[in-house]
């Protein structure tokens, strides 16, 4: 131990001589070999902290401490100045190292202690590429400090030693009180990083820079500090996440960090004060982030004051935080958690969505955020109408995700607000689902699920039934993903919406509508709403009351459209429409199961008289739903349906007489 000892001296005492040397090709040469020397010592000998005896008179952590004194100089100073990246590199790997190895020795919120990290800090920023907010108009930013420039192994050696610096496992420590310079030192700090985050290639650098953004929040805890740079670090995730072939990993990390930023901001309990402060407590809230943006706009203004480049980065990323958080929420993690391949990385982020729903937002704040989103919500839909015809497809698109995010994130929360505004969101969604054609040149095919074992009639019940449909046409979305995507947007306010609700808006509109075309958008919908309700399980909170059921089949059967007026011939609108009124008992007979047998005295007959249309698209509608009667209903075959049922095809016209 001695001997190791020994040369640790020696080499300390070789690494100090720098400081003092302007870089030439033969002292970095030299200065190299002691960095890959230092590097060999430190593989051979454990920290002081991890071995048993600290044997030696002197010892290791003051050895340690010297060395990254040295280091921390020539960081500013020999290796600042070469132009090796080399040096830089190997620089920043031995610092990071030896970091590690001081760092126990580094904790507490001393302010001697404090100042130190922080300007271990200051030293390893120099080191990353420049922000573009950071530079003046007209200002070249140094070829050796650009990321396309800069090799990516020291961008990640910098990295892994502002983590050492800033990771701290005790991340329930006080929050610091940063002065004004320091506030916009990490400003600078936090633009720096996200920038990394937004542009670099390399994935790994990426992920690094929101996990040193992560330290950095926790660092600072103060949340008034942080609210300033709420705005900032929220639309410099979203790009992180929505960067061009963005790693699933760094998608996940930029969520898990947006939570974090939003528990650090709301939690009151971290506000620095006496204790008469915190008994009245100032709740935050993201409108609360607008309006002191813009009282800070308002005092620049009237004062003239030339503001500093931290202020400007702050002034131009202060804009409608909510709507950054739902895209977040709609193009990342909805994203993510339906369509990645990794299935461990789709589980990570759904619980991090799950984790900014749940703990980011205390219930006071849900419910004063909660009026701001829906009506953000009813913005965006009705943008969504207006632009539905004019812009491009994978623009709609977005917009739909972005709903869905909304949807997905708030939940159930929306219902009052959804059931409050029903008549303006289902003429909405009509307009966007404007409905083109039932294609009969594509066929599509739906696997029906097995049915339950006390579902079914007897031992032959056909375990699995495929039924063939013919393909919807919508007027605006060309593309099978994206007319999925509305279909799935319908399905999601279905289930959020109160039944009753949509089913007295969905018949209202159908006796008012003054086109055959605005009837067949709107049970269009309907069928999609009543679709998010096929797959619950009984006794479920959103399943739907058989009574609501009976109550749709007697309207639906009640319409006009109904019947096929073999004297006029039918236009093609109309057409559509009959088919999805026919499609829709199937929606309903797999929504109920077995119970759908005490409708089929009302609803078999009608069916059965669909089969001879004069329309192949309504004839195809009027199969399908046979075919799911009979398999929900718990029957082996279309036959042993209608040979159980034989009676409810003698006597028709007594069946539907009125007053029956």
């Amino acid at each position: 131990m001695a001997v190791e000892v020994a040369a640790y001296v020696e080499l300390c005492t070789r690494l100090s001589r720098f400081v003092q040397l302007q870089p030439s090709d033969d002292h970095c040469k030299e200065l190299q070999e002691v960095l890959d020397d230092l590097m060999a010592l430190y593989d051979r000998v454990k920290a002081p902290e991890v071995r048993a005896v600290d044997t030696s008179p002197l010892g290791f952590a003051a050895m340690d401490d010297l060395v990254l004194l040295s280091l921390h100089k020539l960081l500013g100073s020999f290796v600042l100045n070469a132009s090796s990246a080399v040096i830089h590199e190997r620089a920043f790997g031995t610092f990071a190292h030896v970091l590690r190895r001081c760092k126990p020795r580094m904790r507490g919120n001393q302010p001697g202690q404090v100042q130190r990290r922080l300007s271990f800090v200051q030293s390893c920023v120099l080191y990353l590429p420049p922000p573009p907010e950071a530079g003046d108009d007209g200002e070249e930013v140094p070829g050796n400090k650009t990321l396309a420039s800069q090799p990516e192994e020291l961008r990640l050696a910098i990295l892994q030693s502002l983590r050492e610096l800033l990771e701290d496992e005790e991340q329930e420590k006080q929050a610091i009180q940063l002065q004004v310079d320091q506030q916009h030192f990490f400003a600078y700090l936090v633009a720096a990083l996200l920038h990394v985050a937004q542009r670099d290639r390399c994935r790994e650098a990426a992920l690094q820079a929101i996990k040193v953004l992560k330290c950095v929040l926790f660092f600072i805890r103060d949340p008034h500090t942080l609210r300033q740079y709420l705005p900032g670090v929220a639309a410099g995730l979203w790009k992180s996440a929505n960067a061009p072939q963005q790693a699933s990993k760094v998608i996940v990390a930029a969520l898990d960090c947006l939570a974090i930023a939003l528990d650090l901001c709301i939690g009151d309990e971290r506000l620095l004060g006496d204790e008469e402060v915190k008994q009245e407590p100032q709740r935050f809230t993201l409108e609360a982030i607008r309006q002191s943006v813009e009282k800070k706009e308002e005092t620049d203004e009237s004062t003239n004051l030339p503001s500093s480049e931290s202020d400007k980065w702050l002034e131009t990323t202060a804009i409608n935080l909510d709507l950054l958080l739902s895209r977040m929420f709609a193009a990342s993690a909805t994203a993510v958690a339906a369509g990645d391949a990794i299935a461990e990385v789709a589980r990570e982020a759904d619980t991090v969505l799950q984790k900014l729903q749940m703990s980011a937002l205390s219930s006071e704040e849900r419910l004063r955020v909660l009026p701001e989103m829906a009506d953000r919500f009813q913005m965006l839909l009705s943008t969504l109408v207006l632009k539905v015809a004019t812009e491009h497809e994978a623009t709609k698109v977005h917009f739909v995700r972005t709903l869905r995010g909304y949807l997905a994130f708030l939940g159930s929360s929306l219902t009052p607000y959804l059931d409050a505004a029903m008549e303006s969101i289902y003429s909405s969604l009509c307009r966007v689902v404007s409905f083109a054609v039932l294609d009969i040149d594509l066929v599509v095919h739906q696997t029906l699920p097995s049915v339950p074992e006390g579902d079914r009639s007897n031992d032959n019940t056909a375990p699995s039934v495929v039924v063939s449909q013919f393909q919807k046409r919508l007027r605006y979305f060309n593309e099978e993903a994206s007319v999925q995507e509305v279909f799935a947007i319908l399905r999601d306010v279905g289930a959020v919406s109160t039944p009753a609700g949509f089913i007295d808006c969905a018949f209202m509109l159908l006796s008012e509508t003054a086109t055959e075309t605005e009837s067949a958008e709107v049970v269009l919908v309907l069928n999609e709403f009543l679709r998010a309700y096929c797959s619950n399980k009984e006794g479920s909170e959103e399943s739907m009351d058989v009574h609501l059921i009976g109550r749709i089949l007697e309207d639906l059967l009640a319409l006009e459209a109904w019947e096929e007026h073999s004297s006029l011939r039918s236009s093609r609108a109309l057409v559509s429409q009959r088919a999805l009124m026919v499609e829709c008992i199937g929606v309903c007979a797999e929504i109920l199961g077995a119970e759908f047998k005490s409708f089929l005295l009302y609803v078999l007959y009608p069916l059965v008289e669909q089969l001879g249309s004069h329309s192949v698209e309504v004839e195809r509608a009027a199969l399908a739903a046979l075919e799911k009667v009979y398999f929900f209903t718990g029957y082996e075959s279309l036959e042993a349906l209608f040979q159980a049922n034989m009676d409810y095809f003698t006597h028709p016209i007594g069946v539907f007489a009125p007053g029956q």
